[in-house]
């Protein structure tokens, strides 16, 4: 009879185990679908962009621009009118963007200070993108568009 039990015991703990890596496979399946859609859904705006448009203000004359990097580690990166930037970036759903921590150089731009500062604010509220008629749209979490930019190889008007 302890001969019985220990085999039907044993018989258990390989379903159990045979369960779990079921579980962990199908889990992995769908977190690389997640994978993979967000990356499509993010490679319709990978690229570079010259900055038009800061909330209301039209910064077209002072060459800021973002760069876009999708890979392993996709990225954001550009000119803010004074010092160069870069951050991770993520994006958990559809036109969601989730924007790390940005590091930055630190030169002081008497001429510009404000103008980046104005923009590195906003670009820190950017909660989603949006592509439409050929500009990149950064907008915060109530829809409202914070950033606008066109493709670099677009002439800036």
């Amino acid at each position: 009879m302890k001969l019985l039990s220990i085999i039907f015991g044993l018989f258990l703990l390989v379903q159990a185990q045979e369960c779990g890596e079921n579980k962990t496979e199908e889990t992995d399946a769908s977190a690389l679908t997640e994978t993979t859609a967000d990356s499509k859904s993010m490679k319709d705006w990978a690229g570079q962009y010259n900055v038009t448009m800061v909330g209301e203000n039209d910064y077209t004359e002072h060459d800021i621009t973002i760069e876009v990097s999708l890979g392993e580690e996709s990225r954001i990166s550009g000119y803010s009118s004074c010092n160069q930037y870069s951050g991770p970036i993520s994006n958990p759903k559809e036109n969601k963007l989730e924007i790390g921590m940005l590091m930055s150089t630190k030169m002081y731009c008497e001429n510009t200070a404000d103008i980046e500062r104005d923009y590195m604010n906003h670009l820190s509220q950017v909660d989603a993108y949006s592509m439409e008629e050929g500009k990149l749209h950064l907008l915060d979490e109530s829809g409202e568009t914070l950033i606008t930019a066109l493709p670099a190889t677009e002439k800036k008007n």
